[in-house]
């Protein structure tokens, strides 16, 4: 049968426990059931940051969520598919998204998330070039 939000799976237990193992309070986790596209951006929009996975990066979804207005904090890896968001990145106009290291990936990460003084000005000035973008010109 088919877990409502409200239930826990196996994965959102696992989850939790892993969110509590970190020192992160497991309510802050937010799990929602599947959505049709549309609603799915809109969503997503709900968001202050995307932190991308390193090794194989964010395709479509990272897409999706750039369109959205989120920034995408990436870090530009040796192969093709761990460095497909940089990419996304420099096309939207978001460098300042992308990490060179691992360390300041996670430099990135903090001061984004815990200065809105950093991310706000970052974000306005995203958001204001979003449509101007080389990544979204479908003409």
């Amino acid at each position: 049968t088919k877990a409502s939000r409200d239930e826990d799976t196996i994965v959102t237990k696992n989850f939790r426990t892993a969110a509590a193992a970190a020192g992160v309070d497991p309510a802050r986790l937010l799990f929602s059931d599947p959505v049709d596209w549309p609603k799915h951006v809109r969503r997503g929009a709900l968001v202050d940051l995307f932190l991308d996975t390193t090794g194989y990066n964010a395709h479509s979804t990272g897409a999706n969520s750039l369109w959205a207005g989120v920034p995408l904090l990436t870090l530009a890896g040796e192969k093709m598919a761990a460095r497909v968001a940089a990419g996304m990145n420099r096309a939207a106009f978001a460098s300042a998204y992308t990490a060179r290291t691992l360390a300041e990936y996670e430099v990135l990460a903090v001061r984004i998330a815990t200065r809105p003084a950093v991310s706000e000005p970052l974000r306005r000035r995203f958001a204001a070039r979003r449509t101007d973008a080389p990544l979204f010109d479908t003409r």
